[in-house]
């Protein structure tokens, strides 16, 4: 995905269970960077779509 702006992190829940405070971690920082989309993926990661991962300087 040349093209689009994404960042797959993988979040460290276990057997893909998530509480309501993670939920709503997810949430407040897909509002903080302004994420179209978060999807949960088959491999139990976050895709957020829209946000560029962090590039670190050197």
């Amino acid at each position: 995905m040349e093209n689009h702006k994404t960042f797959c992190p993988m979040p460290g829940i276990n057997a893909g269970i998530f509480t309501l405070k993670d939920l709503e971690r997810v949430s407040a920082l897909a509002q903080k960077y302004e994420v179209p989309m978060v999807k949960v993926t088959g491999g139990q990661r976050l895709f957020f779509q829209g946000l560029e991962p962090k590039k670190e300087e050197p």
